[in-house]
């Protein structure tokens, strides 16, 4: 049996008693178990790992790469969506429900969430905290206070420099006049 994914990055699968594999992208990966590929496969079919199958050509045995691209493509979609929804559903139904604050999803549902830009506030969630870039009123917010910020250090700097104006010119009329 052989495996292939399209995620951007290698796949690294740990079966107990069994070994560690490391699968890289859109490259068929030959196990040699059907049962244990089956159980991989299982395993990580919310990545977008799928059976790569072999196909009779008129030249011999190749592999269907096509298909198989597109069946990890779509099965790495669906993945993408039902981890995302499934955050969401235990965020409104297990936390805010019971008006505890949502927990910070976890990075690569983060990851998913930016790259896809879901608005959580839109769904009734609301995260602020660590764990979570900021968004929406609070990032203008924080925006804002960062440039009043600056002004400010502005405004003390300009200060800074009048006061040691100020000082110079205190000490310049203080001098008795220069006769010439």
């Amino acid at each position: 049996m052989y495996l292939l994914h399209t995620n951007p990055k290698p796949m690294y699968i740990q079966v107990s008693g069994v070994g560690l594999w490391k699968i890289d992208p859109n490259e068929p990966f030959e196990v040699k178990d059907d049962y244990l590929g089956g159980i991989i496969i299982e395993r990580k079919k919310l990545e977008g790992l799928v059976e790569c199958r072999i196909v009779r050509t008129r030249t011999g045995l190749d592999f269907d790469l096509k298909n198989a691209i597109e069946r990890a493509n779509k099965a790495r979609a669906e993945g993408r969506e039902f981890r995302v929804k499934n955050y969401i559903k235990t965020q409104l139904n297990d936390r805010i429900q019971f008006n505890l604050p949502p927990r910070p999803p976890a990075p690569e549902v983060q990851a998913i969430i930016e790259e896809d830009g879901i608005d959580l506030a839109a769904e009734g969630i609301n995260l602020i905290g660590a764990g979570f870039k900021v968004g929406g009123q609070m990032a203008d917010m924080l925006k804002k206070v960062a440039e009043m910020e600056k002004t400010m250090q502005n405004i003390v700097e300009q200060n800074r420099l009048l006061s040691e104006q100020n000082e110079l010119l205190k000490k310049k009329a203080m001098e008795p006049p220069r006769k010439n």
